[in-house]
């Protein structure tokens, strides 16, 4: 006779983004620093941005275009993913997200608007940066107005580029093979944005 129990199902958790206002920032900094406080554990706490262009000629754009960085970690510089950077203790976490912008992409602050909060997820970190095995995305939406040619850091990056969402969906293929975890987070991040976009677009109609 069989004693093995049946497997229970796994909820999937989805990335939902939320209308940034004074209690969703709130609530964006208290996981913050829930996750500082347990740093010595697991993760890296890590700001993550999805940006959506709407800089010089946007709207002469069919689809909205979203920022994709290719990263040096793995020693390749074939690491597609979002601009992200590790939060800095006692670091407010939207002053964190400007500060790795202009250091990613030397975008300016003035071109930056957070409009979205989409929660935290862990990714395992490729390099462990600080000893840490697993990073903790939080997810920020922002739309960004500066000019469309941006100036990558070379220390950290091979390029970047604004894709549409089909062209997103083949890069993030790149992951699936050595990065799994990362794929679906970034996929589940970039599909939240939609209903988000079309509820700012209703608003303003």
């Amino acid at each position: 006779m069989s004693t093995n129990k049946p497997r229970k199902k796994v909820k999937k958790r989805t990335v939902k983004f939320r209308r940034l206002t004074s209690k969703v920032k709130k609530i964006a900094q208290t996981a913050l620093r829930r996750c500082e406080r347990k740093r010595p554990q697991t993760h890296r706490p890590t700001v993550t941005i999805v940006f959506r262009y709407r800089g010089p000629g946007w709207k002469m754009m069919k689809k909205s275009r979203f920022l994709i960085i290719w990263s040096k970690d793995d020693g390749t510089g074939e690491n597609p993913g979002l601009v992200k950077g590790g939060v800095e203790v006692g670091e407010k976490l939207f002053a964190a997200g400007f500060r790795e912008s202009a250091e990613e992409v030397g975008m300016s602050r003035e071109h930056i608007f957070f409009r979205g909060y989409g929660g935290t997820r862990s990714v395992r970190s490729l390099k462990c940066k600080g000893g840490f095995p697993k990073k903790l995305y939080v997810i920020l939406y922002a739309d960004y107005t500066g000019p469309k040619r941006l100036t990558i850091n070379p220390n950290e990056l091979s390029r970047c580029a604004w894709l549409t969402d089909v062209e997103i969906d083949k890069t993030l293929c790149e992951l699936r093979a050595k990065r799994p975890d990362k794929e679906t987070v970034l996929r589940e991040a970039l599909a939240a944005v939609m209903p988000l976009l079309l509820a700012i677009k209703k608003e303003a109609a």
